[in-house]
């Protein structure tokens, strides 16, 4: 089974074109995920086409998988690409998560399909099944030795530098 993805690995991979087609982000990462999620956006759908080839859905207990799938099997519109993004994937029933394997297994060439979740249990179907694709991205929570490199990598981003005084 694959090892779990870092944020950084999935970075890479957008910078080099090479996104994959389905991901799991998961963990307490909050502000790690949506710093991901928007330079995904940013990079992967143009400005001007977002609003045809971005969709975002929040999952419940009344999720059905099949709006998502077919909004992700849907050709762009005046775009290469296409992102959907399901939050919560968490509240969505065991049953309902199962109903995206099939998609998993054959997923749209001009999509990327991201799921986040707060909270994952890998012994679920999906989510052993994301994981066996190598879609898994862990954000776990940084360590103390951690927090400064990435603060100055978040820096160096926006064109800043820190010192450590």
């Amino acid at each position: 089974m694959p090892a779990d993805l870092s944020p950084e690995h999935v970075l890479g991979l957008l910078k080099r074109g090479q996104l994959g087609k389905v991901y799991l982000f998961y963990g307490p990462g909050d502000f790690r995920i949506e710093r991901v999620l928007g330079l995904i956006r940013e990079t992967f759908i143009p400005e001007a086409a977002r609003d045809f080839n971005l969709q975002i859905f929040y999952g419940d207990k009344n999720t059905n998988p099949a709006d998502i799938t077919d909004a992700a099997s849907s050709i762009p519109f005046m775009a290469s690409n296409r992102l959907i993004i399901v939050r919560r994937t968490e509240n969505i029933s065991g049953s309902a998560l199962e109903g995206f394997i099939p998609y998993i297994d054959k997923p749209a060439e001009s999509t990327c399909l991201i799921f986040v979740s707060s909270k994952t249990d890998f012994k679920k179907k999906f989510y052993k099944k994301i994981r066996s694709t190598g879609g898994a991205v862990s954000f776990k929570q940084l360590y103390d030795r951690q927090v400064l490199p990435w603060i100055k990598r978040m820096a160096k981003d926006l064109g800043l530098t820190i010192t450590e005084e």
